[in-house]
């Protein structure tokens, strides 16, 4: 090779290689059009703006505006007092045992929220189709909820039935306006939708635990909380926490570099979101047309998988919606109970719920177990395995060691003598 050609050769090369990142690029591009158009063609989501097109509405409800009212009178209160009362109350529900000076701490912050929880109040019964913004950051509805949950206790403590009923039927009621998706990183992103996961179901039925045990609220507010729990039972919750999870973990398409900002980079990126959107598509395509468990079983990956499989995320929406369905058994139970003379079901000792409420895990009727004062309703959890009710939480001995979940899935009642 003569040096004359040593330049050609050398302006060649990059030309060459910017012109197959740029094929490449194209290629890339032209599939995740198609892939969109495909995708939108069905109805699903691709962004999570167009997600919120289909849960929000253009005119917000009176409801949204009590909500958003509500939770911007909760201040942001990260002071050492509101650390003390969290982790007295921490303490407090895994004991069972409120003190007197926990209690006067408790009613004093629900005093200060009162304002803000009449609007709670009065959101309640109303309907609620959405937040025109999506995810109303500036009103953050977070810190409302837990002051919802202290309201609640102190008046179940105060054995002040009916007012606590009609405390968690608020509290139920707000769930509309929460969501999360079960798992961290780029799953576990926060949006403003209408379905609950299990970390946040928790605490409502912990209410409901407290409320029935200590409590009889009147079978009209029974009814009017099997109606706001019953409003979050939905068969397909595992199929929308999936179209979140899509429209969530991958970037939209707007927000790709430009060829002149990243020429070599953007084909990767468009490589690797097209590869999300088909893995995305088979999970969701996976779950036409099945029951509980084989929206579970469709799930690639098992419960132990790290970092978590998308079986573990629906093993997650399970667990939900076992205690969703407890939860409204339960109150059937108390339902019976007030109008038998206070008697447990005939059937609660050694059968299934007698009503249409199925364990995600198994495909079959909720578990029901009875002893003496005490009775637990309960799916077998991911184990598949009878644990005999065994729903309440391992608490640590130790400083050093963490709390072990129950190996079944639900929850127990202690009735008072």
């Amino acid at each position: 090779m003569t040096r004359t050609k040593w330049p050609f050769v050398l302006l060649l090369v990059p030309l060459v290689s910017i012109a197959v990142v740029a094929a490449w690029d194209n290629i890339e591009v032209w599939r995740l059009d198609r892939e969109l158009a495909r995708v939108e063609s069905l109805g699903q989501p691709t962004t999570t703006r167009h997600l919120e097109s289909m849960t929000t509405a253009e005119d917000e409800t009176a409801a949204a505006r009590f909500y958003r009212a509500a939770a911007a009178l909760v201040p942001h209160d990260r002071s050492a007092g509101k650390n003390e009362l969290n982790g007295g109350v921490y303490e407090a529900q895994r004991s069972n045992q409120w003190g007197e000076d926990l209690l006067v701490q408790m009613r004093q912050h629900v005093s200060a929220n009162g304002e803000a929880l009449r609007y709670l109040d009065r959101a309640a019964p109303l309907e609620f189709k959405g937040f025109f913004e999506y995810d109303p950051a500036p009103y953050n509805l977070h810190p409302l909820f837990p002051v919802a949950e202290l309201r609640t206790t102190i008046l179940a403590i105060e054995g002040k039935g009916d007012e606590a009923a009609l405390s968690l039927y608020s509290a139920v009621r707000f769930m509309r306006t929460k969501f999360w998706a079960p798992d961290g990183g780029n799953q576990g992103r926060k949006a403003a939708a209408r379905r609950p996961d299990s970390i946040a179901v928790i605490p409502l039925t912990r209410q409901l635990q407290m409320l029935v045990s200590r409590t009889q609220p009147s079978v009209k507010n029974l009814a009017l909380l099997e109606e706001a729990f019953a409003a979050l039972d939905d068969d397909d919750l595992l199929l929308h926490h999936l179209l979140w999870a899509w429209a969530a973990s991958f970037k939209p398409a707007e927000s790709i570099p430009t060829v002149f900002r990243a020429p070599l980079y953007r084909p990767f990126q468009l490589h690797e979101m097209n590869a999300r959107l088909r893995d995305h598509g088979d999970l969701i395509a996976a779950q036409a047309g099945k029951g509980w468990p084989g929206k579970l079983n469709a799930l690639p990956g098992s419960e132990h998988d790290f970092p978590p499989s998308w079986f573990a995320f629906g093993s997650s929406v399970a667990e939900e919606l076992s205690l969703i369905r407890a939860a409204r058994a339960i109150i059937g139970i108390e339902q019976y109970r007030r109008a038998n003379a206070e008697r447990l079901p005939e059937w609660s000792a050694n059968a299934s719920v007698d009503a249409p409420l199925i364990d995600p895990h198994t495909g079959e009727k909720l578990k029901v177990r009875a002893s003496g004062s005490r009775y637990s309703v309960y799916s077998v959890g991911p184990n598949l395995r009878d644990d005999g009710g065994d729903v309440d939480l391992r608490i640590a001995q130790a400083a050093d060691q963490n709390d072990t979940p129950a190996p079944d899935v639900g929850i127990s009642v202690t009735l008072q003598p």
